[in-house]
């Protein structure tokens, strides 16, 4: 018998049995040789937008149409991604582990990635 694919179905940690999200957040972090690679991986991830549309100090945006392609590839993949998890998750009660999982992963690493505010006021 075959079931709807849906989120139960995913998880993000190579155990499975550890459906925490600390266990997602080792996971994704032993994916990048340092901290500071994987703070660098998601700082590029998040400003293609800026790069793709804006100019810099030097003019327009230099980026290739190779690079543009497999950028856009990966946006339209993440976006249908999310519309699809987004409908799936409105369609049952109870929270879906692999959600947990991805979100306690986020949190865990918003201090990491985010730079740290400052006051415009004092600097501090």
């Amino acid at each position: 018998m075959f079931h709807p694919l849906g989120l139960r179905l995913f998880s993000f940690n190579e155990d499975g049995d550890d459906p925490s999200s600390y266990a997602a957040h080792a996971a994704f972090v032993s994916r990048f040789p340092a901290p500071e690679t994987m703070v660098d991986y998601v700082h590029k991830r998040a400003s293609f937008r800026d790069e793709a549309l804006y100019a810099k100090d030097g003019g327009a945006p230099d980026m290739t149409r190779e690079q543009l392609d497999i950028n856009l590839r990966e946006k339209t993949l993440l976006t249908l991604g999310l519309i699809w998890a987004a409908i799936d998750v409105t369609h049952h009660e109870e929270q879906e582990p692999f959600v947990v999982q991805v979100l306690g992963a986020i949190l865990t690493l918003i201090d990491q990635v985010r730079p740290p505010r400052v006051c415009k006021h004092c600097g501090q």
